[in-house]
């Protein structure tokens, strides 16, 4: 069974299967998102997982995740929210961070931003270059990682 998630379906190995397991649904363990041509976009990889048993940022138990995310040119992360923050370091490449206000930030290696809980956001390496992220989330115990949500239509209005 492969679940679908927004037109995307979601590619997951066999340790993925096993951690979404221990870590019931807290999603996007090992998983490759793949368009519907079959067309890289991104590729998630758990580096490593832990539960708290509070977390001040969610109000309760919590999941904390840290995943390397990497991105070819022209990769994108997908409009999306995440239900806790979600620290980002730049660890290669260059990224554009994309918000719901039609804004965007460029994000080189070295760089460090928060999407904060509910934020809708799109990243993208635009440049010729792959790209790679570290992320650290913390999530509702029992919450996916991230969910998709439909492309805002604001203009930024700078």
């Amino acid at each position: 069974m492969v679940p679908r998630w927004r037109g995307l379906s979601w590619r997951v190995t066999r340790g993925a299967v096993l951690l979404v397991m221990v870590l019931g649904t807290s999603g996007g363990a090992g998983t490759r998102i793949v368009g519907a041509q079959e067309e890289p976009i991104l590729t998630a990889e758990i580096i490593s997982a832990g539960r708290v048993d509070y977390a001040d940022e969610v109000g309760g138990p919590a999941v904390v995740t840290v995943q390397r995310i990497t991105q070819p040119p022209g990769g994108r992360s997908g409009w999306h929210v995440h239900p806790g923050p979600a620290w980002v370091i730049v660890s290669r490449g260059e990224f554009v961070y994309h918000t719901a206000d039609g804004c965007h930030t460029v994000q080189p290696a070295g760089s460090a931003f928060l999407e904060r809980m509910g934020t809708v956001s799109n990243g993208r390496t635009e440049a010729a270059e792959e790209g790679e992220l570290i992320v650290t989330l913390i999530t509702p115990l029992g919450r996916q990682l991230r969910s998709g949500v439909a492309a805002p239509t604001a203009t930024c209005p700078q």
